[in-house]
């Protein structure tokens, strides 16, 4: 990805943040923002992470796990298409982040489930699609492991 590309991900990505713009972590402050981001991350405190996550994406030398939890945060705060590029990204980085592999299979697969479930609701006509995408869903509901946290 060009330094464009990258740019114009990072205003995709951070169109919901609370200040707008991101603006890039002077080198002198990265550490700090880096302690700050895994300090607030850790404490489940996800709009500040987020703040502290996307400054530190954009800094000389930043890392893949960045990515990756910056991915991790906007699937917790239910921002699944935020959460699908930015996982991408980090595995664009390191293919070997399994972890990244795993949430991002998730991600899509509760993307998944939500598609076949309004194929469900909106198949008035009984299409053979709709009756296909009936089998798809059952069988992804089985995989998925049930989610207690809400």
């Amino acid at each position: 990805m060009n330094k464009t590309g990258i740019m114009m991900l990072m205003m995709l990505l951070t169109g919901c943040a609370t200040n707008g713009a991101v603006k890039q972590v002077p080198v002198a402050n990265w550490q700090q923002a880096e302690s700050m981001a895994i300090t607030a991350y850790a404490s489940s405190n996800w709009l500040e992470s987020e703040k502290y996550y996307t400054q530190l994406v954009t800094s000389p030398g930043h890392k893949p796990g960045y990515w990756y939890r910056l991915g991790n945060i906007y699937a917790f705060t239910n921002r699944p298409d935020a959460a699908v590029v930015a996982y991408r990204e980090a595995l664009r980085q390191d293919p070997e982040l399994a972890e990244a592999w795993f949430n991002l299979g998730m991600v899509q697969l509760k993307q998944a489930t939500y598609s076949f479930g309004q194929l469900q609701l909106h198949n008035s006509k009984g299409m053979e699609t709709g009756e296909q995408g009936k089998k798809i869903l059952q069988g992804i509901l089985e995989l998925m492991p049930l989610d207690t946290s809400e």
